[in-house]
């Protein structure tokens, strides 16, 4: 599209300048035949034609650019969110694979994971240095 639209502007100031050429022509030959002026008027209206044309080309040009830009930006969202999607689904595999663990863990606790036994109900606190 951007091609399309580079060669719609070089087509636009083209016309644009031969509308501004036969601007300065009949500008010039004001007291110039009737039907040379005449042809003038034609030459105008011709390029005024041409120029519609190819502003409405334009327009048409840069409205499907828009949205060709538009579908580039969802499909690049979507490559992102697959993307996305795929680490999260690793990282709740993980996270039930830690959880199964810690559940099998906590069913048979190791020797330093009981609770602590009481002897003759009675409790020693010893003091603590300080560094």
């Amino acid at each position: 599209m951007n091609t399309i639209l580079d060669s719609l502007a070089i087509e636009i100031n083209g016309i644009e300048a031969k509308l501004l050429a036969v601007e300065k022509i009949k500008a010039q030959k004001t007291a110039g035949s009737a039907e040379g002026l005449a042809r003038l008027e034609d030459i105008m209206s011709e390029q005024a034609i041409e120029l519609a044309g190819a502003l409405a080309k334009k327009k048409a040009a840069i409205s499907i650019r828009e949205r060709e830009e538009k579908f580039y930006d969802l499909y690049k969202r979507r490559i992102s969110l697959a993307k996305q999607v795929g680490e999260l689904k690793k990282e709740l595999r993980n996270a039930e694979s830690y959880q199964r663990n810690a559940e099998k863990w906590l069913a048979d606790p190791q020797h330093n994971m009981l609770p602590p036994r009481v002897y003759q109900n009675k409790v020693t606190i010893h003091p603590a240095r300080k560094k």
